[in-house]
């Protein structure tokens, strides 16, 4: 498991690719179900609705899987889907930082502050995606970014789309 972390993080750090991961179905779900248990605690409330996170998870493993298919490398689809969901579970840990420590009396530039703080780490994951697509896809950087850059905008409108408000 730590050699697992030390790659994810390398990932993260554009040092390593999602082939450097194991090919194995198990830790995939694995992060599939961490990326869920964390969705559930931002969300958590009286009666938390995790149909749209794990719309979210179904969506970029199919847009993955299909993209993989198209450039014939479908056995890279359970290491590809490994380093999206490994660092996106990596990455969000700073949100549990960001966003658990507000109550009702903070202040409006303390959140401020934490909405910069998300809109870099959205950045930077942004980045990380387009490194993965770039090895998963045997393609550029610019174009790893317009996979990366075009499956999220498809995700954000089909889940805004079926579950409009907050959870969308």
């Amino acid at each position: 498991m730590n050699r697992l972390f030390y790659i994810l993080l390398d990932i993260i750090r554009l040092r390593r690719g999602p082939q450097d991961l194991p090919a194995g179905w198990t830790p995939v779900i694995a992060f599939a179900g961490i990326s869920l248990a964390m969705g559930w605690w931002f969300v958590r409330g009286e009666q938390p609705d995790l149909t749209p996170l794990v719309a979210e998870l179904l969506l970029a493993a199919l847009m993955t899987a299909t993209a993989l298919q198209m450039v014939q490398h479908p056995e890279r689809i359970p290491q590809t889907l490994l380093a999206l969901f490994g660092t996106g579970v990596l990455l969000s840990l700073p949100l549990v930082v960001i966003f658990g420590g507000f109550d009702e009396g903070n202040t409006a530039v303390i959140r401020q502050l934490a909405s910069l703080g998300y809109l870099a780490l959205l950045a930077w994951s942004l980045t990380v995606d387009s490194h993965i697509y770039r090895h998963a896809l045997s393609v550029t950087m610019p174009v790893g970014a317009a996979v990366a850059i075009g499956f999220f905008l498809m995700r954000r409108v089909i889940i805004g789309t079926f579950w409009p408000g907050p959870a969308g």
